[in-house]
Order: C-alpha cells, then sequence, then structure tokens
C-alpha cells in the first residue's frame, strides 16, 4: 500500500461524508493505492456513525475512535494503526479540497518523498485566520530556526520508516510544527506542493481563543523540554539512517 492518510473528525456530522467521498472518489479514479484512516475525536453529533456506515461500504477506509479529545491525539492515534509506506494527516473540514489531497500525494509518490507537504499559497479563511496566521508564521520560524511559509500546510506525508523512529508528544495543533522541527533537523528535504485554501462552509470551527492560548502554552513547553530532555541526542540517532534513504532516493 502506498498511502496511508489520517483525518480526524470532531463533530464534523456536516462534512464528514463529503471528505470520505470526495478524497475517496478522486483517488479510485487516479489509480492510487490508498487507505483513509478516519478518527472519530469522540465526538458528540453524528460524526462517528457516520464514518461507520461509510467504512462499512467502503473497504479502503477504517473508522478508529480516540477518546482523548485533541487535535494532536487524534492524528496521533490514526498514524499509529496507518499501514501505508507513506503516511500523513489531513483536516475534515473541507477546506482543503480533494483535488489538493490528491496533489500532494502525487508529488509525494512521483518524487519518491520523505517528506512532502501543502503550502497554502492562497486562502480565503477570513480576515481573524489571516491575523492568526502572519504571526504564528513568524512565531513558529523563530522556533524552528528557519523561515516556514506554512509550516501548518495540509495534507502532510512522510515514510512511514520515518514515524517509527519519532513519536509526538502534542496533543494538540503544535503538533504540525513538532513534526517539521524534527524533519529540518534531520536535516531531510521538504518538498512544498501550493495548493488554495478555503472558507468553511459548512459546521463549526473548534479552533477558538482557547485553541490558540492551549497552543502557546504547548510551544512555551516544548522549548522547556528541548533544555531539559536532549531531543537533538533523538535527532542525531535517525539523521544516520535518514541520510542513508536520501542517498537511496537520490534527494
Amino acid at each position: 500500500m502506498d498511502i496511508s492518510i489520517v483525518i480526524p473528525f470532531f463533530n464534523e456530522e456536516e462534512n464528514v461524508i463529503l471528505v470520505l467521498d470526495g478524497i475517496s472518489s478522486i483517488l479510485d479514479r487516479k489509480g492510487i493505492d490508498y487507505e483513509v484512516v478516519a478518527v472519530n475525536n469522540n465526538s458528540t453529533d453524528r460524526t462517528g456513525a457516520l464514518i461507520e456506515g461509510f467504512a462499512a461500504t467502503h473497504p479502503r477506509n477504517r473508522y478508529v475512535l480516540v477518546k482523548e479529545r485533541g487535535y494532536g491525539n487524534a492524528v496521533r492515534g490514526g498514524l499509529a494503526v496507518a499501514r501505508g509506506k507513506w503516511i500523513g494527516w489531513t483536516d475534515g473540514d473541507l477546506q482543503i479540497k480533494p483535488i489538493d489531497v490528491y496533489r500532494v500525494i502525487d508529488q509525494t509518490i512521483k518524487q519518491n518523498a520523505i517528506f512532502c507537504k501543502a503550502e497554502r499559497r492562497v486562502r480565503f479563511d477570513g480576515v481573524n485566520r489571516f491575523i492568526f496566521t502572519h504571526f504564528y508564521r513568524i512565531f513558529s520560524s523563530l522556533l524552528l530556526r528557519r523561515w516556514m511559509f506554512d509550516v501548518n500546510g495540509k495534507p502532510k506525508f512522510f515514510r512511514r520508516s520515518l514515524y517509527t523512529k519519532f513519536t509526538t508528544q502534542s496533543s494538540g495543533w503544535f503538533i504540525d510544527a513538532e513534526f517539521v522541527y524534527y524533519i529540518l533537523h534531520l536535516g531531510a528535504k521538504i518538498i512544498d506542493v501550493p495548493i488554495t485554501f478555503y472558507q468553511r462552509e459548512k459546521g463549526k470551527s473548534s479552533v477558538n481563543f482557547r485553541t490558540v492560548t492551549r497552543l502557546a502554552q504547548e510551544i512555551v513547553q516544548y522549548e522547556l523540554a528541548m533544555v531539559r530532555d536532549p531531543f537533538a541526542d533523538r535527532v542525531k540517532r535517525a539523521r544516520a539512517a535518514t541520510k542513508a534513504q536520501q542517498g537511496e532516493s537520490g534527494q
């Protein structure tokens, strides 16, 4: 199997079938060998039942329940059972269209990528998100010690063999920056695929002031952990294997 796509859902009953059917349909048409790991992050609406119903008639879709809420928890729960050569995640709110998910997958496979992600070059998600994204872009670039236009760009795909060498810790939205930090310190090449990011049309976003506050807390905790815990040692242990993979793929 080439690709495993983890999609976390929390109270997305209005979007879940549109997302699963849209992604499955285009990947079927393109002949991609894939699975969708649809994660119900302990939703209180019909999201879980809708995923189970869709998976029952679409064998490439798998239902996973992660009871501990949090975006990072849902992503990690899905990655833990993903079986593809490349694994990764995207969002379940339809702000990323299925055609763009396919475009990132296509480049991942064609370039035999170690790490490939979307870069949201065009955005239609409103003024508030634009302002937040601008400041987070600066802040995350300072954290990563490298300019990153879109550290949170999704979908993200990477070799499953790489993920087995690193365990993410974030329970929330910081998981994107945490993983990119790891990739950068491995010295692995990041392939960015430009996409368009659309405004949410259905359902309610779970991103709010509390989310931003929690994200800030995770960043501070991560920085403190970097001081206490020799994360660089884990990076060094994995870097040699990653460079060997790069040599084999010509990257």
